[in-house]
């Protein structure tokens, strides 16, 4: 099934682009993870994820979406409510570097290396696809409260595990930079409204006192201190209103797309690597897993 509705997923997406934007998505897409052919062992796998990143990943130029986004914000395809049900969560998919820990007779259970989550996955041909070791490319869909994969991954050889993490500290360090940022943006958000309720309470009170008091002279005293409340309420909304818009570029621009776009091009470093590593064989690995590779 999940593989039915990636296929199903592709096919709407294809619908909606134009043959010319897919043919230059390609060719950026192969610059990356390098240039394959038919004769290629993992000519198809390669062509496979390709599909999956052109769905799930890339973003789409002038939307701030991926085409899987874009389908489920405008219902194009006029998805049924379990079929939008199914695009959410390959929308939500984790995709990354895994370490298989474990195989059972239905499931298999693997580390993310990105996040250093463990996660079992419902995968009844687990003793065939994989052993105790592997490590490997590829993506989690979680549906009713299992784990799926979608079908495409490759292998990189396990003794380069230890450069791969290397590689993926360095892609932690600007992510994690992006949370401490947001972080940040969060607790002077907290600060702001709880001066901003302090002022709206003092503010009502300021109110009842005037409505209360009979004195013009205390009145008219009562009015300027709520007219200097006003003041002080309305600057403290507007800095309120910047600061989260702020925060919805940072989640936006920066966690969501540029966090993304940076765990892909590591992804697609490491693919081009493998790609090399299938073809050149008599080529010292350690030759083609390097950061200057």
């Amino acid at each position: 099934m999940i593989q039915d509705k990636l296929n199903q997923l592709i096919e709407t997406v294809s619908q909606y682009t134009d043959s010319e934007e897919i043919f230059n998505v390609k060719q950026e897409y192969l610059k990356k993870t390098g240039e394959v052919y038919e004769d290629d062992k993992s000519y198809e796998n390669r062509m496979a994820l390709f599909l999956e990143w052109c769905v799930l990943d890339r973003i789409t130029p002038g939307k701030n979406a991926t085409p899987l986004e874009t389908i489920l914000e405008e219902s194009k395809g006029n998805p049924t409510p379990e079929e939008r049900k199914i695009y959410q969560a390959y929308s939500d998919n984790i995709s990354g570097i895994f370490l298989v820990k474990k195989i059972r007779d239905i499931s298999i259970t693997i580390l993310n290396l990105f996040d250093n989550l463990k996660y079992t996955v419902h995968e009844p041909e687990g003793g065939h696809l994989f052993k105790k070791g592997d490590l490997f490319q590829g993506r989690l869909i979680q549906l009713d409260d299992k784990n799926y994969f979608t079908g495409n991954f490759f292998f990189h050889p396990p003794t380069t595990i230890k450069f791969i993490k290397s590689e993926i500290q360095k892609v932690k360090i600007y992510l994690d930079d992006f949370q401490i940022e947001l972080r940040t943006l969060d607790k002077k958000l907290v600060v702001l409204k709880k001066k901003h309720a302090e002022l709206k309470l003092d503010r009502e009170k300021t109110d009842a006192k005037i409505s209360r008091n009979s004195s013009e002279n205390k009145i008219q005293k009562l009015k300027a201190r709520a007219e200097v409340l006003n003041i002080d309420i309305s600057a403290l909304e507007n800095e309120i209103s910047g600061m989260e818009n702020d925060k919805e570029d940072l989640l936006t621009l920066k966690i969501k797309i540029e966090g993304r776009q940076i765990r892909n091009n590591m992804i697609h470093k490491l693919s081009y690597m493998n790609l090399k590593w299938e073809r050149s064989r008599q080529i010292d690995l350690h030759d083609i897993y390097r950061t200057d590779a």
